[in-house]
Protein backbone atom coordinates (compact mmCIF):
# COMPACT_ATOMS: atom_id res chain seq x y z
CA UNK A 1 0.00 0.00 0.00
CA UNK A 2 1.36 3.37 -0.96
CA UNK A 3 0.48 6.66 0.64
CA UNK A 4 0.47 10.01 -1.04
CA UNK A 5 2.87 12.55 0.37
CA UNK A 6 1.66 16.08 0.70
CA UNK A 7 3.68 18.41 -1.49
CA UNK A 8 5.78 20.89 0.45
CA UNK A 9 5.01 23.48 -2.20
CA UNK A 10 1.45 23.72 -0.93
CA UNK A 11 2.49 24.36 2.68
CA UNK A 12 2.97 27.97 3.84
CA UNK A 13 3.88 29.34 0.46
CA UNK A 14 3.27 33.03 -0.18
CA UNK A 15 4.95 33.64 -3.54
CA UNK A 16 8.32 34.31 -5.10
CA UNK A 17 10.70 37.07 -4.01
CA UNK A 18 10.51 40.17 -6.16
CA UNK A 19 7.02 39.56 -7.57
CA UNK A 20 5.38 42.86 -8.41
CA UNK A 21 1.63 43.39 -8.36
CA UNK A 22 0.03 44.01 -11.77
CA UNK A 23 -2.99 45.61 -10.15
CA UNK A 24 -3.70 46.61 -6.60
CA UNK A 25 -3.78 43.52 -4.33
CA UNK A 26 -4.01 41.06 -7.24
CA UNK A 27 -0.49 39.57 -7.10
CA UNK A 28 1.65 39.27 -3.96
CA UNK A 29 4.49 41.75 -3.49
CA UNK A 30 6.96 39.34 -1.88
CA UNK A 31 10.11 40.45 -0.06
CA UNK A 32 12.84 38.75 1.96
CA UNK A 33 12.93 39.69 5.65
CA UNK A 34 16.18 40.14 7.62
CA UNK A 35 16.98 40.22 11.32
CA UNK A 36 18.04 43.70 12.46
CA UNK A 37 20.91 42.25 14.54
CA UNK A 38 22.35 39.46 12.42
CA UNK A 39 21.83 40.90 8.91
CA UNK A 40 25.58 41.29 8.40
CA UNK A 41 26.26 37.68 9.43
CA UNK A 42 23.32 35.83 7.98
CA UNK A 43 20.84 35.72 5.19
CA UNK A 44 17.12 36.14 5.09
CA UNK A 45 15.05 34.71 7.91
CA UNK A 46 11.59 34.87 6.28
CA UNK A 47 9.50 35.98 3.33
CA UNK A 48 6.55 38.33 3.57
CA UNK A 49 3.78 39.55 1.29
CA UNK A 50 3.98 43.32 1.77
CA UNK A 51 0.33 43.70 0.72
CA UNK A 52 -0.74 41.60 3.72
CA UNK A 53 1.71 42.98 6.28
CA UNK A 54 0.19 45.36 8.82
CA UNK A 55 0.30 46.19 12.51
CA UNK A 56 -0.03 44.35 14.75
CA UNK A 57 2.40 41.88 13.16
CA UNK A 58 1.81 38.18 13.83
CA UNK A 59 3.75 35.05 12.92
CA UNK A 60 1.24 33.99 10.27
CA UNK A 61 2.23 36.99 8.13
CA UNK A 62 5.70 35.52 7.56
CA UNK A 63 6.54 32.52 5.39
CA UNK A 64 9.41 30.13 4.88
CA UNK A 65 12.54 31.21 3.02
CA UNK A 66 12.65 27.85 1.20
CA UNK A 67 9.43 25.85 1.13
CA UNK A 68 10.73 23.54 -1.62
CA UNK A 69 13.42 22.15 0.69
CA UNK A 70 11.22 21.87 3.76
CA UNK A 71 12.25 24.92 5.78
CA UNK A 72 9.45 25.81 8.18
CA UNK A 73 8.04 29.27 8.72
CA UNK A 74 10.32 31.15 11.15
CA UNK A 75 7.69 32.23 13.67
CA UNK A 76 4.76 30.49 15.33
CA UNK A 77 1.59 31.78 13.68
CA UNK A 78 -0.03 32.58 17.06
CA UNK A 79 2.77 34.87 18.29
CA UNK A 80 2.92 38.66 18.14
CA UNK A 81 6.11 40.41 17.01
CA UNK A 82 7.48 40.99 20.52
CA UNK A 83 7.65 37.21 21.05
CA UNK A 84 9.47 36.44 17.78
CA UNK A 85 12.97 34.97 18.03
CA UNK A 86 15.37 35.09 15.10
CA UNK A 87 16.11 31.57 13.81
CA UNK A 88 19.80 32.55 13.35
CA UNK A 89 20.53 34.40 16.60
CA UNK A 90 18.87 34.33 20.04
CA UNK A 91 17.41 37.85 19.80
CA UNK A 92 14.21 39.54 18.69
CA UNK A 93 14.56 40.08 14.91
CA UNK A 94 13.06 43.59 14.82
CA UNK A 95 14.08 46.56 16.96
CA UNK A 96 10.67 48.14 16.47
CA UNK A 97 7.34 46.74 15.30
CA UNK A 98 6.83 49.67 12.94
CA UNK A 99 9.89 49.07 10.78
CA UNK A 100 11.54 45.91 9.39
CA UNK A 101 14.55 45.21 7.17
CA UNK A 102 13.61 43.77 3.76
CA UNK A 103 14.97 43.09 0.29
CA UNK A 104 12.86 42.98 -2.87
CA UNK A 105 15.71 41.89 -5.14
CA UNK A 106 16.89 38.57 -3.66
CA UNK A 107 19.19 40.21 -1.13
CA UNK A 108 21.19 42.52 -3.41
CA UNK A 109 19.99 45.62 -1.57
CA UNK A 110 18.34 46.01 1.83
CA UNK A 111 15.89 48.69 2.81
CA UNK A 112 13.89 49.68 5.87
CA UNK A 113 10.16 49.13 5.37
CA UNK A 114 7.56 51.07 7.36
CA UNK A 115 4.85 48.59 8.38
CA UNK A 116 1.42 50.16 7.84
CA UNK A 117 -1.33 49.92 10.44
CA UNK A 118 -4.41 47.87 9.65
CA UNK A 119 -6.45 51.09 9.43
CA UNK A 120 -4.15 52.38 6.65
CA UNK A 121 -4.71 49.12 4.75
CA UNK A 122 -8.50 49.50 5.07
CA UNK A 123 -8.34 53.14 3.93
CA UNK A 124 -6.19 52.17 0.90
CA UNK A 125 -8.68 49.49 -0.13
CA UNK A 126 -11.57 51.97 -0.04
CA UNK A 127 -9.88 54.29 -2.56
Amino acid sequence: MTTKRKSLKSVNTIGKVGEKPDTKRSVPDIALVYCDLCTVRGGAIATVDLNKLSLPMTGKMFGSIDVDHGYPAPFDSRLEWRHFKCPRCPHRPFFDEKEISISKDNGLTHERYQVPTLQHRIDDEKE
